[in-house]
């Protein structure tokens, strides 16, 4: 029965954070996470005060090397006033492989 909950039978079309690699994912969202993190004026090491994520976990995540769980990353984005929705957003305007590109 709980195969049919998350099974409708329609197959969903890909959008751009799909079609990317692990590797490229982890890195857009770290990328974001700077950007909004910059644009509020917020140091790493207050957004770890703030969020009670260490600093170098910050770091990690903010490289892209870093595999944070959804909780911790609710911490993060809650601190900095960035929805998950938002972080996890495709661009429309541009496509996100496109926008990962440019961040290399």
């Amino acid at each position: 029965m709980s195969e049919h909950f998350f099974d409708s039978g329609k197959q969903q079309p890909t959008t751009g954070l799909d079609k990317l690699t692990t590797d490229e994912f982890l890195t857009l969202l770290g990328q974001r996470i700077r950007m909004h993190r910059t644009a509020n004026r917020m140091s790493r090491k207050r957004l770890a005060e703030v969020s009670g994520v260490s600093e170098r976990y910050l770091a990690q995540l903010e490289s892209g090397q870093g595999n944070m769980s959804i909780a911790l990353l609710r911490k993060v984005t809650t601190a900095i006033n960035l929805p998950l929705n938002v972080l996890l957003a495709d661009v429309e305007s541009k496509s996100v492989v496109e926008e990962v590109a440019e961040m290399s």
